[in-house]
């Protein structure tokens, strides 16, 4: 095609010019390359000019002989040709022929024209104003520097008119400061060049970090437009076999890495993967927007292809849907997969020829002859790896790849009829990418890379079925201390707050102590409404103690005088209101409590006396946060039992998830971790717990770093809670008056009006009925109902499910109402009404502009029932 000759290809006109002669009056040089062929297929008369290339040899000239050698490997040019994307180039050496170099920049851009995919690239030749001398005085002992600004805010205070008063001031105290054998260039746009002399890398840092601190006060004359510039620096020496010009756009490129480095970086030294790296940038610059998108059919295709639902287990099923819709589409004639082959070769995995309806299968010998030519090439492993081969205008062989691994072949012949030299179908790297997540077992070599899903499934932490009873925790000795007090005949307190694990240890303290299975009682002290039913119930459960472990879970909570009584009894060893009097039974002593003893006797009304009987070694179970080298081991059984239990398979935790939890805080301990992983098996039906289904995000970084998982050794723990011992606690009801308050003001915020107050009652009946075993006796009576109430309200609180467990702003909320139902003794009036007053008041409180029926909507109530409830408070 003769120059100028480019209208099939860039079609208009202005003002009646043809295009190609505008952009020719403007010194603009167009080149349109064949993506396919990778040929320079047009060109206008500037370009021929530019490139010194003669027009009438220009046909299917391999494009990187057009533009230069030096652009083959490693270019924008070459990266955005593979990519079929719009590219704007940055400064880039071009040596032409007869060896001339030149600066040009641009950019290309992917178009369809005539049915061919071609890459129009638009050039412009930068000047060399100003860098004359420096390009003309430079040798390999000099060191260039290019010095530039960015991060200026422009404005209407703030134009380009100010920038050049900026770099002037910038060019004349850095005159102040270079060696007279230095050159410096007057400003271009916002940068300078500097040519240090006789100087090499490591001392032109020095001398650049010297010219950085001299030059740092200047932006800030010119007030807050540029009081927050940052000043870079980019390096370059001249390497063996690179010219001046070179050596000057190495600099340039290191600069513009520096500045795209979202790291503080000044000074950057010139490498290898500068310019990729500046083209990778360059790759974004556009964002999800593209000039050529995708013609129907194939748009439609694509989707046809990434919805096709393969089973893992029948691979010869997966493999027919692929090979059908492949021969659906227009001008496929016949086709046929190959895969990789351990010794190298590839192996026939399946063919066929397009019908009526759906793809007729055959064997590979059923293939037609000339079909057979061609593919059978890739038995002995010849086809170039690093491209599609195409034999001839029928027929088409395209590899696919993962990571430069060849997996498999696909060819395609095509019908004879159509336009000639016209491929109306072929598959881009997308649907080649998608071909091999599809079925992934083409290739059965030992070395095929896995894909990244595979990938981070193994990089994840499986589930650790082999975890027997209680997860292996000495939690920082208290095991040990556990093991040795259970052989003396003394009472046991274990003190921790909920959630730790103190159960554990009193089962530890009751095998330990030869006690035999099934004879450990759990008195729950929380249950006793008054002073007669515990007294009654305990002398009951201390007759018949021969041989138990009698456990009493937070016997603060009792009325005083049935703690005295307790206490009499086990210090004694004799049974109270019996005569004559007889000694108790053998049996071994725990009582499990929330705090020490001594803030449960000053604020929690813990009797002296009780407290006594438990206080001569009691056993310390510090916090889950302290033990983080047990968090995963108990996440591990936790999701075991609770995925078992909900007869969901889970291969355990992405790495994030692990990291996620090794950081949280945890202050609900093991209770917390529970309900947080129900939380995640009930919101995901994913294979692999990650972060977002945990609702825990700590210690993730968007660079996927890990935090440092060190812990800080039991000791300087506890000397920090000993110091710390005056520091307040919050009860759980107090964390669940600020967690009810901070979600209400979520909802004020964001205007979505959740119904926290439906919410609520759903999780706390939830709770209780989950305390009480599906017991709907024992769980009416503590919510003050009758039991089918309970029944009646399940429909709408399943129904409700799905949104309170995807609803962020309830997760809190849902784990501390649970945790105050777990600890709370029974309460003379409904727990309900108790929290939803709290809850209440934070409404009232925070929602005041609001309209009364948008605050009735949060209460998850009527407007009658909303204003009946606030006069009630």
């Amino acid at each position: 095609m003769p120059p100028d000759d480019l209208e099939p290809f860039l079609h208009g006109g202005l003002g009646g010019l043809q295009l190609t002669q505008v952009l020719a009056g403007l010194g603009t040089a167009v080149i349109c390359i064949d993506r396919q062929s990778k040929t320079v297929c047009a060109c206008n008369s500037v370009a021929a000019e530019l490139l010194a290339i003669d027009s009438s040899v220009l046909d299917k000239k391999e494009w990187w002989r057009v533009l230069g050698s030096d652009t083959q490997n490693g270019s924008p040019f070459s990266y955005a040709l593979e990519a079929g994307t719009r590219l704007v180039l940055p400064p880039l050496p071009l040596t032409v022929e007869g060896g001339r170099e030149t600066i040009v920049t641009g950019q290309i851009t992917p178009q369809l024209r005539q049915g061919r995919d071609v890459c129009v690239l638009v050039l412009h030749e930068l000047e060399l104003a100003g860098l004359g001398d420096i390009s003309g005085a430079l040798s390999e002992t000099d060191t260039v520097a290019i010095l530039g600004i960015d991060q200026v805010n422009y404005g209407a205070d703030w134009r380009a008119s100010e920038t050049r008063c900026l770099m002037m001031d910038l060019w004349a105290c850095l005159l102040e400061i270079v060696r007279n054998d230095d050159l410096v260039s007057l400003p271009q746009g916002n940068y300078i060049a500097i040519l240090l002399r006789d100087i090499g890398l490591e001392d032109a840092v020095d001398v650049s970090t010297a010219f950085l601190s001299h030059l740092s006060a200047v932006p800030g004359y010119y007030g807050p437009n540029a009081g927050d510039a940052r000043l870079s620096v980019g390096l370059s020496q001249q390497s063996v076999g690179q010219s001046s010009l070179q050596t000057i756009v190495a600099a340039n490129n290191a600069l513009f890495c520096a500045q795209l480095s979202s790291m503080p970086q000044r000074i950057k030294i010139a490498s290898q993967w500068d310019r990729t790296q500046l083209t990778g940038s360059l790759f974004c610059s556009e964002g999800i927007f593209t000039d050529k998108g995708y013609a129907a059919d194939y748009l439609s295709f694509l989707m046809r292809l990434q919805s096709l639902e393969m089973q893992t287990d029948e691979p010869e099923r997966n493999l027919a849907l692929v090979l059908n819709l492949l021969l659906e589409q227009p001008g496929v004639a016949k086709m046929a997969l190959y895969g990789a082959r351990k010794d190298g070769q590839y192996r026939y995995l399946g063919g066929g020829e397009s019908g009526a309806g759906s793809y007729n299968a055959f064997v590979e010998e059923a293939l037609p002859r000339t079909f057979l030519l061609e593919t059978s090439r890739l038995k002995i492993g010849v086809v170039d790896p690093e491209q599609g081969v195409f034999p001839n205008q029928s027929t088409v062989i395209q590899p696919l790849k993962y990571r430069n691994v060849v997996l498999g072949y696909l060819a395609l012949e095509y019908e004879n009829s159509g336009p000639a030299g016209v491929v109306r179908f072929s598959l881009d790297m997308i649907a080649l990418q998608l071909l091999v997540n599809l079925l992934p077992h083409l290739s059965e070599g030992a070395d095929a890379p896995n894909l990244p899903s595979q990938e981070i499934a193994r990089a994840g932490s499986l589930l650790d079925t082999e975890i027997e009873g209680y997860v292996v925790d000495n939690m920082e000795g208290a095991v040990d201390q556990a093991t040795f007090l259970a052989k003396l005949d003394i009472p046991v307190a274990i003190v921790g707050p909920r959630g730790t694990g103190k159960m554990y240890i009193a089962k530890i303290v009751h095998q330990e102590s030869g006690g035999a299975e099934g004879m450990m009682e759990q008195i729950d002290c929380r249950e006793f409404r008054n002073r007669d039913e515990a007294n009654v119930r305990i002398s009951k459960i201390l007759e018949q103690s021969e041989g138990k472990t009698l456990v009493f879970k937070s016997p603060q909570l009792m009325a005083p005088d049935a703690q005295l009584k307790l206490a009499k009894q086990i210090s004694t060893r004799t049974l109270a209101d019996v005569k004559p009097a007889r000694y108790l039974p053998g049996a071994k002593y725990v009582a499990l409590f929330p705090d020490t003893l001594e803030r449960l006797i000053q604020h929690a009304g813990l009797s002296e006396k009780l407290a006594s009987v438990f206080a001569g070694y009691p056993i310390n179970v510090p916090p889950v946060k302290d033990r983080k080298q047990a968090v995963l081991r108990w996440a591990h059984k936790i999701l075991g039992q609770e995925s078992l239990a909900r007869d969901r398979p889970v291969k355990g935790f992405t790495p994030d998830a692990e990291q996620a939890m090794l950081c949280h805080s945890w202050t609900g301990n093991i209770s917390e971790m529970r309900q947080c992983i129900i939380g995640a098996l009930e919101r995901s039906d994913n294979e692999w717990i990650t972060p977002v289904d945990l609702g825990i995000f700590q210690g993730i970084t968007p660079e996927g770093s890990a935090t440092s998982q060190d812990h800080e050794p039991f000791l300087t723990v506890l000397d920090k809670g000993q110091a710390g011992d005056e520091e307040y606690t919050p009860t759980v009801l107090e964390d669940l008056d600020l967690a009810f308050g901070e979600a209400v003001n979520r909802v004020a915020q964001e205007k979505s009006a959740a119904p926290l107050g439906a919410w609520l009652e759903d999780e706390l009946v939830l709770a209780v009925t989950d305390r009480y075993q599906g017991d709907l006796k024992l769980s009416a009576e503590f919510l003050h109902t009758k039991p089918r109430n309970i029944s009646r309200w399940s429909p709408k609180i399943k129904e409700r499910q799905e949104q309170r467990n995807s609803a962020s702003v309830w997760r809190t909320p849902r784990r501390l109402i649970g945790e105050w139902v777990r600890e709370t003794p029974y309460l003379s009036e409904p727990p309900q009404q108790l929290l939803q007053n709290m809850l209440l008041a934070h409404v009232t409180r925070q929602c005041s502009a609001e309209k009364i029926a948008i605050r009735a909507r949060i209460m998850g109530v009527s407007v009658p029932t909303y204003q009946k409830r606030v006069q009630q408070q």
